[in-house]
């Protein structure tokens, strides 16, 4: 079977041809497809799941795909779901488990910290239950719920006034920590991951690659990294590695909760 390149001119492309901008693969089917999951939920018209399954995959299989991990969001029996019409794109259409899935999926009224935090509540979505019982207490240390991510990135809102009423040095030296400490709430609350918020048994540690003395090391020293974990100021540890770096010891040997976090060069 000889796979055929066409380019954006309809012609066929052979050979050592000069590549076009765009190409389309003839006769060519993939295996796996995009959908794209979001929830008609009020307040929450910017959340979404994007998620790459097998050609075939019905709504039924979606249910549990969605409860499985990373996600640990479990619908209810009675979720509504609605997903494109094949024929009109701008119609949703109620579904049922045996149907295939289409490229975009609506979960009516659902709200996915509540689910996720349910799902904490009974049964762990990221470890299995062989796993759990053989664990010690520092190993079974497990992501918080979606929920509690959800209530700190509300925080963020009040810090963002904090941290644009402040000089415009002290906003560009603390930008780096900030942003940090910003990343991390917003990856724990669109729920793609699982985020587990730093103990003192167990800091949540960072690594910053490609340091350079003049700027990532400098602003340590000077203490510029203390906001890193600045929204809910669990234990976090920061380790700077770069060349040649100057030597920035902590003041704190163990990161503690409500303090800074401890940063050291390497």
């Amino acid at each position: 079977v000889r796979q055929v390149f066409v380019g954006r001119s309809g012609s066929e492309l052979q050979g050592a041809r000069e590549m076009e901008e765009e190409m389309m693969l003839s006769n060519f089917r993939p295996d796996t497809m995009e959908v794209r999951v979001r929830t008609s939920a009020e307040g929450l018209d910017k959340w979404q799941l994007l998620l790459h399954v097998a050609l075939g995959t019905t709504v039924g299989e979606l249910r549990a795909l969605l409860a499985s991990a990373p996600h640990g969001l479990r619908l209810s029996e009675d979720q509504e779901i609605r997903q494109k019409n094949f024929y009109e794109d701008f119609f949703f259409k109620l579904t049922a488990d045996t149907d295939l899935l289409a490229d975009e999926v609506v979960l009516i009224d659902f709200l996915p910290f509540d689910a996720a935090a349910t799902t904490a509540d009974t049964e762990d979505p990221w470890t299995s239950s062989e796993e759990a019982a053989a664990a010690t207490p520092e190993e079974g240390l497990q992501p918080e719920p979606l929920k509690y991510w959800q209530e700190q990135f509300e925080l963020c809102l009040d810090l963002q006034a904090i941290h644009a009423k402040q000089n415009p040095r002290a906003r560009r030296a603390y930008s780096w920590a900030r942003s940090l400490a910003y990343v991390r709430i917003w990856l724990g609350s669109l729920g793609w991951c699982p985020v587990r918020r730093g103990t003192e048994a167990r800091p949540f540690i960072v690594w910053v690659l490609g340091c350079e003395d003049g700027v990532e090391a400098v602003l340590a020293e000077c203490g510029f990294f203390d906001d890193a974990n600045w929204v809910d100021w669990a234990p976090m540890e920061i380790y700077l590695f770069g060349h040649n770096l100057r030597m920035v010891e902590p003041f704190e040997d163990r990161a503690a909760e409500g303090h800074p976090p401890v940063v050291r060069t390497m």
